[in-house]
């Protein structure tokens, strides 16, 4: 298997755990999850996720402080 190939469980961990990390704090966890389901049933690696989740996911920024 190549490197850059995960199984889809590591896949999906590594993906929340950048995205938590990163937006957890001023983004909804419906936005993050819904971004890791799409993102791992279309990429083999979290390469380019953060950008991606940017650009696709960024409505689900948090409204209440």
């Amino acid at each position: 298997m190549n490197d850059m190939m995960m199984p889809k469980e590591k896949l999906r961990e590594e993906t929340l755990k950048i995205l938590l990390k990163e937006f957890g704090s001023t983004y909804s966890s419906r936005g993050i999850y819904e971004c890791a389901d799409e993102w791992t049933s279309r990429q083999p690696t979290t390469s380019g996720l953060v950008s991606y989740f940017k650009a696709y996911y960024s409505k689900y920024i948090n409204t209440t402080p």
